[in-house]
């Protein structure tokens, strides 16, 4: 089945949106997932309304199934808490590219309001760009954190410490980034 994940056909500005207002536009959009096989605890984000996620392909490596939480209403709450107290979307796998180090997860029965997060085309990005990140650093759920672009690494080679190669042309950004913001999206 074709799906086209380049569905949102709404021109946004990044560059004239406050902090504030990317976050309160997107934070529902972005998800935390559990890999039930590695432990490993990413984010995704939602590409389009069919419930297709984007995340890392190292944040789904070795399985089918994922666990998919989305925010939770009340406040902010840690990973653990999250985990064992709130009961996960499932997510499959449906693809992955092992070389660029994206997989895409089909996710059931998401709330209808969550927003998709458009894409973004690296001719529109350049050196000294204000960006904008969402995910769940080192334990604490969607965090926000901001920083600039410092280069595009076009065809840039990089290993994991489980030997896997990968080769994509990456944005370099000295935003924070930390075990747990894997597969979440840069504004």
């Amino acid at each position: 089945e074709k799906i086209n994940l380049f569905e949102s056909k709404v021109e946004l500005n990044f560059r004239s949106s406050s902090a504030k207002n990317i976050y309160s536009q997107f934070a529902d959009s972005v998800v935390l997932i559990g890999n039930y096989e590695t432990e490993m605890v990413g984010a995704g984000f939602l590409v389009n309304k069919v419930g297709l996620i984007i995340t890392n392909w190292h944040v789904t490596n070795k399985t089918d199934k994922v666990g998919v939480w989305i925010k939770p209403k009340k406040g902010s709450m840690s990973i653990k808490t999250l985990l064992t107290e709130i009961d996960p979307y499932t997510g499959t796998v449906l693809a992955e590219d092992v070389e660029t180090d994206l997989a895409l997860v089909k996710v059931h029965g998401l709330p209808k309001n969550m927003k998709v997060v458009p894409f973004a085309f690296s001719r529109d990005v350049s050196i000294g760009d204000r960006v904008y990140a969402i995910g769940h650093p080192v334990g604490y759920p969607w965090t926000f954190t901001e920083g600039i672009i410092n280069q595009i690494r076009e065809d840039m080679e990089w290993t994991y410490e489980d030997k896997s190669k990968h080769k994509a042309t990456v944005i370099q950004t000295q935003t924070p980034i930390s075990p747990g913001n894997s597969g979440g999206p840069l504004f």
